[in-house]
């Protein structure tokens, strides 16, 4: 009977030391098996961004190429079969957004064996740093707060170009139906306020999504920090997002909180 154990894996940062010691529990497991079996196969395949592919055996060969020293890395398989036992195990590590090509693979006919390697690559897969942020912990709320400042960002302009536009008997002597409404919102300046917000989330929903989505993928589910420090691309991106969040994203957030408490009675 054959057995399989698989595992998803996301939201990990992988730099050089963390690839070594996933490839060395290939390269062991291949050392410890050889005596006793000689139709093993091992493989460790790196692809570079430029197209470049390297492929070995050899643990030490794998660490001492010019590919892991100049270029930026796209995707790693390391992987392991005893064809003569039918015991495999693969683990593939791709950096981009999506879960899909990163994954522990272990299966065989011995129940012992597959458990072992298997908890053996998920502790060196978690000992590796978690991708964690402010902004994928809070999404959804920053969603909202940016749609809100940018909707009101949004409202102001056009209350600039209505005043242009409309005649200002129009603005002194509005129709009956708004002049009504003066007396209440008078009353309650913060439902003023809130109706504003209201207006202005739909208003700056898709900016605010289409920004958002932009920022999250600068943390993608798996990075590599592996070649030379200018290669690490989404880390000098967040650099620049936390200055923007700075300069641009903070000052809406203080608008809508003063803007709020200024309503107040």
């Amino acid at each position: 009977m054959k057995i399989s154990r698989q595992l998803t894996i996301s939201r990990r940062i992988i730099t050089r030391d963390d690839l070594i010691r996933l490839a060395r529990i290939f390269s062991d497991e291949s050392s410890a098996n050889l005596s006793a079996s000689r139709q093993l196969r091992l493989s460790f395949t790196v692809r570079a961004d430029d197209g470049t592919i390297f492929e070995t055996s050899d643990i030490s060969d794998l660490f001492s190429d010019d590919v892991l020293k100049t270029k930026r890395i796209a995707s790693f398989d390391l992987s392991f079969s005893d064809y003569s036992r039918d015991l495999s195990m693969h683990l593939s590590l791709s950096q981009g957004a999506s879960d899909y090509r990163n994954s522990i693979s272990v299966q065989g006919s011995d129940a012992n064996w597959v458990n072992g390697s298997f908890t053996r690559l998920k502790e060196s897969v978690e000992a590796c740093a978690p991708q964690t942020s402010f902004l994928l912990r809070y999404r959804v709320p920053i969603e909202l707060v940016s749609a809100v400042g940018i909707g009101r960002l949004y409202t102001w302009v056009l209350d600039i170009l209505l005043s242009l536009i409309i005649p200002s008997s129009v603005v002194l002597n509005p129709p009956e139906w708004i002049a009504s409404l003066r007396p209440f919102f008078r009353a309650h300046p913060s439902l003023l306020v809130l109706l504003d917000y209201v207006i202005g989330l739909p208003l700056g929903w898709f900016a605010a999504l289409l920004l958002l989505e932009r920022a999250v993928n600068l943390w993608p589910s798996v990075e590599f920090q592996i070649g030379p420090p200018h290669t690490y691309v989404e880390k000098r991106r967040r650099i620049l997002l936390s200055t923007i969040f700075v300069v641009g994203i903070l000052p809406l957030i203080t608008l809508v909180i003063y803007d709020l408490l200024k309503s107040l009675p």
